[in-house]
């Protein structure tokens, strides 16, 4: 009966009804898992790892692989066997090993399904799935295992390489030498949480193939591009079809189910992107080096630092399940959440304190209507605790932000604040900090930190949110504060929370209002450090913040003067160290120029301006080369973003070269 209706949710698929294949598969999905037969041979033991295989027939090459297996079958390892039509396996099985669980659906689940039953009769906080007709290299699965682990991520899929010279090589297999974001494209040579996995469902059983992105792609916004990866010192050999012919029908029949996966997750693509994109972007990889990563390591005192969590709502209540789950998820656990209710007449209140019931560290706080900027005041004046972290409802918090700011403050007692960047569905990193940077030098180009994703002490910032103010509520009070006093912190480039956009967001809303409010910081900033008016400078500044676009190479050039300027003033000003005002400023112009260059195609005279202007005698070096011309001409934004990012010398602020 259960292999009838599965059938036929597979045939609605094939249909386009995808509302009739997912009501049948939810019909039978549990009946199968509990109505699975099960052979457990030695003793069952606790395990670290449940390593998942399933199998449809018998070959040669998972003879193979089960010599290599060999080694997996104490602890921290369980290994479990799904039958899926294989009427060999448990006389294989006995002739080749002592130890292990066989499960049996009764029928050909696929792969999806068989590794969905696997899991449920998994012991392990990993499981770590193995296609039966892959060979492992001798310590792949302990290379696995020690890269989620190492990394904090949900899932970390390994390197794949062809078994034969003739073999169809999809370029997803092998995605090269470092250890990058990447897709879980690879589910037969994967390792997941098991938590998580469960969380969001499994694989769904309907699919042959890009279950593990459908996967990702509804668990992304809580984890963010870091926490899916691939590692190239984890290998298996396995080829991807018997034939080129095959080869051509199996990527023809992947291609048939994208309509399926628009219907079940409409931002699968953009994940997708976002996460490849990571592992080609130098900020991205940049910021998630292991300088950076440390800060995240396990520090003395830093699980008992208490932490207020500060929300503020009005109309949420669609946003309210998501955020908890965020929240519950943290690794951190000494916090309180502060949640003030400004006003809502939906079903806010009802949602939080439904969702929060059984948990104490929440304090729900209900006002009348009284603005963002006095929330945030009503909330601080509540908070139990110094160190307090911004958490907006319709954003979402990775699990170790809270771990990470309170190692930071552990690490680093006289800091005042600390930031992290945030990421999109379709940007696993917004901005171009490559490495961290003091907010004091950030705040002389923008916003110092993304506020969704900020963390302070409270005592150090002594003024209030101005709640005079509509929009730009944050900006202000933190250029206030940092003019205030000598306060100061640091912005860490990782992607912590998912900035959610929608049209009911202040951002969106009063847009106008905000600019006004930022740029109007950023004049006085600017006048302060000049001593003078800036009023001849607001076009410039305006571009160098990003507020208008640079729209020609003359743009550039005065954008590249004034900040020549701006360093020289902060040699003898206080506000923040001049050194690295500089390398902050010269990141800045260099986005810049990238960002110009690949939106438009100067002729080359006026790069070779640009390059002379800018001190960068290398630029024009390299035009000798016909091959590197044919380059420029092909794609001048390529060009620059390797030249620029890549291969540019350090070179001084208000220091032009000699041409």
């Amino acid at each position: 009966m259960y292999r009838e209706v599965f059938e036929a949710a597979r045939k609605s698929l094939e249909d386009g009804d995808y509302a009739t294949a997912q009501a049948r598969r939810d019909s039978v999905t549990e009946l199968i898992v509990e109505n699975c037969s099960v052979r457990v041979e030695g003793s069952s033991e606790a395990a670290d790892c449940s390593i998942i295989v399933t199998s449809y027939r018998h070959s040669d090459q998972f003879v193979e692989l089960l010599q290599g297996l060999k080694a997996y079958q104490r602890q921290p390892y369980e290994l479990i066997f799904v039958n899926n039509g294989n009427e060999t396996l448990d006389e294989t099985l006995t002739r080749h090993l002592q130890r292990f669980k066989v499960v049996s659906p009764g029928f050909n689940y696929g792969c999806p399904g068989g590794r969905n039953v696997g899991v449920a009769h998994a012991q392990g906080e990993y499981v770590l799935f193995l296609d039966d007709d892959g060979v492992i290299a001798l310590d792949a699965i302990e290379r696995l295992l020690e890269a989620i682990a190492s990394y904090q991520a949900v899932v970390v899929r390994g390197r794949v390489m062809p078994r034969t010279t003739d073999s169809h090589r999809p370029d997803h297999y092998d995605m090269g030498r470092s250890v990058c974001p990447c897709p879980p494209d690879a589910e037969g040579f994967s390792i997941w949480r098991r938590d998580v996995f469960r969380r969001f469902g499994g694989f769904d059983p309907l699919l042959r193939a890009h279950e593990g992105t459908l996967l990702a792609a509804k668990s992304y916004r809580f984890f963010g591009p870091q926490a899916y990866l691939y590692t190239p010192h984890a290998v298996m050999r396995h080829d991807f079809s018997p034939s080129t012919k095959h080869a051509v029908q199996k990527l023809r029949n992947q291609a048939k189910i994208h309509g399926y996966l628009d219907y079940c997750e409409p931002s699968w693509r953009e994940v997708v992107r976002s996460i490849r994109s990571a592992a080609q972007t130098p900020e991205f990889l940049s910021a998630w080096g292991a300088d950076e990563r440390s800060q995240s390591l396990p520090t003395k005192g830093a699980k008992q630092l208490p932490i207020s969590v500060i929300t503020t709502a009005r109309n949420a209540e669609r946003f309210v399940a998501e955020y908890s789950q965020s929240l519950k998820q943290q690794t951190h656990s000494g916090f309180e959440v502060v949640f003030v209710d400004d006003g809502s007449d939906d079903g806010t209140e009802q949602a939080i304190k439904a969702l929060w019931s059984d948990d104490a560290r929440l304090r729900y706080v209900r006002s009348d209507p009284i603005g963002r900027a006095a929330a945030l005041n009503l909330a601080l004046s509540m908070a139990r605790n110094d160190v307090c972290a911004i958490a907006d409802v319709d954003d979402l918090s990775a699990p170790a932000r809270l771990e990470w700011t309170a190692t930071y403050f552990t690490r680093y007692p006289q800091a005042s604040c600390i930031g992290f960047l945030i990421f999109t569905d379709d940007r696993p990193i917004r901005g171009f900090l490559r490495s961290p940077c003091s907010i004091r030098v950030r705040s002389l180009l923008g916003m110092p930190a993304p506020f969704p994703a900020f963390a302070f002490r409270r005592s150090a910032f002594s003024l209030p949110f101005d709640e005079d103010r509509s929009a730009g509520v944050d900006c202000d009070w933190l250029f206030r504060n940092l003019q205030a006093s000598d306060i100061d912190g640091r912005l860490i480039p990782i992607p912590a929370v998912y900035y959610r956009l929608h049209d009911a967001q202040i951002t969106t809303i009063r847009r106008e209002e905000q600019r006004s409010v930022a740029l109007n910081c950023l004049y006085s900033l600017h006048g302060r450090i000049l001593n003078r008016d800036v009023t001849p400078f607001k076009d410039v500044i305006q571009k160098l913040s990003k507020w208008k676009p640079i729209t020609s190479d003359e743009d550039l050039s005065r954008a590249f003067e004034y900040c020549g300027a701006l360093h020289g003033h902060l040699k003898s000003h206080s506000y923040c160290d001049s050194d690295a005002a500089a390398e902050y400023l010269r990141s800045a112009w260099t986005d810049l120029t990238v960002r110009h260059l690949s939106g438009v195609n100067p002729p080359v005279h006026g790069v070779l301006a640009l390059a002379s202007v800018a001190g960068l005698r290398p630029m024009v070096r390299r035009f000798s080369s016909q091959r590197a011309l044919r380059k420029f001409e092909r794609d001048p934004g390529a060009f620059f973003r390797d030249m620029i990012l890549r291969r540019l010398p350090g070179w001084h602020l208000g220091q032009r070269a000699r041409r």
